[in-house]
């Protein structure tokens, strides 16, 4: 549980110095939220160092991995980064070559409290911080409060912040803080509410919280769209820039999910001026372009989800900011392109920023480009976002578009697995009996590890199809992993983590899921399936 976490920070580390620090930053908050919070709420969940398992292959997981880093990020930003390195290279030298213990890895920090912050590997589930602000008379007052999941204590929490006027950043050396202190800009929440007083403004400030993505937590804060939006015009924290844009699109997934139609007027504006910002990393546009996951609604409605509904919504919203940003994007995805060889990261970066806007294009109904990129493209990024906006809007020309990618590369293994999750994962006609009938293709096996993640693991993340009302998902699923329970059952048992959302989603779902696990708990072979399905059970 340390060196696995150790090393993610590690290669955290060098991407981030090779690449791009800022967007590492957004890349590796949104993994994790996306991976590890999930598991984290769900009952599969487990501390980053458990007491006892059932299964040992079955703790190759998020928060052993993810989760491992960010504690080791944490200390990083709690001690400061002399110190870190301080007690990273006594550790090196105390422990080079020996089984060390996390107790051993916290005693080199000198100034941490190891103590305090053990639990941060003992217990499982995410903290929230609570997020409460006043403005009256010149005085703003922000105060921040720990409450810890289910079942935990307080931890030290590092919650780095910044307040925004009119004309930028404010100075919190004046600032008068209560139940805590602030060091820069960064407090440390314990069991006590922490509250910064800032005094003699003449306006209402914007608050940033959590900057740089200071800690592994949630942030329970009242939706404000006209905040959001002057985040986006004033931050410069790259992760705080995307979490705003996140917050922004959510509410209307949300909005959208509950049968109105908002309009994306202010939404679009905000987004295509921080889009087109040539300030901002190309690649850092990109990811404010991205609409928040199917996953991440479903996370927010929390429970009795309609998936067909939550997919609708993530749908609509695509397609209107598709529309409403046309001009924009087609301009982004028409800007020079980068040689097909140029592997830098100002080129990746400018890639991505064209695939983003190419995905919002075919979204909103326009097709032509991706068609065309898909046909021409002189690398493999390219050709596979285009044949990923093209499946992912349900386009009419998916078919002939996916025929001829894997006409081209039926000999290539390794671009034929991106070929069958892009069929498993297609948004239109009947994705269940494609996936059955690409079960049949003379290339496709489930003794081949890969081949069986790409297809069917591509299905468990088609979210309609894999949760459909009429519970088919969820028998096919468990269909499968059955018959891969006697020849790999770690691959079975990885495929059946998907059933880890099923509590979200409505009464006839959650009820379909469960008779499907239980067919499988009735006949597993392996240790591995019949770990995870004994605690999805008890889930449900």
């Amino acid at each position: 549980c340390l060196k696995e976490g150790l090393t993610v920070f590690r290669d955290q580390e060098f991407t981030s110095d090779v690449r791009s620090r800022g967007v590492k930053r957004v890349q590796d908050a949104r993994r994790l939220r996306l991976a590890q919070f999930r598991e984290d709420a769900s009952p599969l969940r487990h501390p980053v160092r458990p007491r006892r398992y059932d299964e040992i292959s079955n703790l190759y997981t998020a928060t052993v991995y993810e989760k491992g880093a960010e504690l080791i990020r944490m200390i990083e930003t709690l001690v400061g980064r002399k110190a870190f390195d301080a007690g990273m290279a006594d550790y090196l030298a105390r422990y080079d070559g020996t089984a060390a213990t996390i107790e051993d890895f916290l005693d080199c920090f000198a100034t941490l409290d190891a103590a305090a912050f053990l639990p941060w590997y003992e217990e499982p589930g995410t903290p929230t911080v609570t997020v409460t602000e006043s403005y009256a008379d010149g005085v703003a007052r922000l105060t921040l409060t720990q409450v810890p999941a289910e079942g935990a204590g307080a931890k030290p929490i590092p919650v780095r912040v910044a307040l925004f006027g009119g004309t930028g950043a404010i100075d919190l050396a004046a600032a008068h803080v209560s139940g805590g202190s602030l060091n820069g800009d960064c407090v440390v929440l314990g069991a006590e509410s922490v509250t910064i007083e800032l005094s003699g403004l003449n306006e209402a400030p914007v608050a940033s919280v959590l900057r740089a993505f200071s800690a592994p937590v949630l942030v329970d804060r009242p939706q404000d769209e006209a905040r959001d939006i002057a985040l986006l015009a004033r931050e410069n924290d790259p992760f705080s820039l995307w979490d705003a844009a996140q917050r922004l699109m959510l509410a209307d997934l949300q909005a959208r999910y509950g049968g109105a139609e908002p309009s994306v007027e202010a939404l679009a504006a905000a987004l295509g001026k921080a889009a087109t910002d040539e300030a901002l990393e190309p690649e850092l546009r990109a990811l404010l372009l991205q609409v928040p996951s199917r996953v991440s609604l479903v996370e927010a409605l929390a429970k009795d989800v309609d998936a067909d509904k939550a997919d609708a919504a993530y749908r609509a919203l695509a397609a209107a900011l598709g529309t409403a940003l046309a001009p924009q994007l087609a301009e982004l995805h028409g800007a020079a392109q980068p040689a097909a060889d140029d592997l830098s990261a100002e080129a990746a970066g400018r890639r991505a920023l064209r695939n983003a806007a190419l995905g919002l294009l075919t979204a909103g109904g326009t097709v032509d480009a991706a068609l065309a990129q898909a046909e021409n493209a002189a690398n493999m990024t390219d050709r596979l976002a285009a044949l990923g906006a093209l499946a992912g809007a349900g386009a009419a020309e998916s078919d002939a578009a996916l025929k001829a990618f894997h006409d081209a590369f039926e000999a290539e293994p390794l671009v034929l697995d991106k070929y069958f999750m892009l069929e498993a994962m297609r948004g239109d006609g009947a994705p269940l009996a494609r996936t059955r009938a690409l079960m049949d293709h003379p290339r496709f096996s489930l003794a081949n590890p890969n081949r069986a993640r790409s297809l069917i693991g591509g299905f468990a993340q088609n979210m309609a199809a894999f949760h459909a009302a009429d519970g088919s998902g969820y028998r096919f699923l468990a269909e499968v992993c059955r018959a891969l329970d006697a020849s790999n059952p770690q691959v079975a048992a990885r495929l059946l983590t998907a059933f880890g959302d099923a509590r979200r989603f409505d009464a006839g779902r959650r009820a379909g899921a469960k008779a499907a696990l239980e067919e499988v708990a009735a006949s597993a072979h392996s240790s591995d399936v019949a770990d995870i399905v004994r605690r999805l059970l008890k889930g449900l």
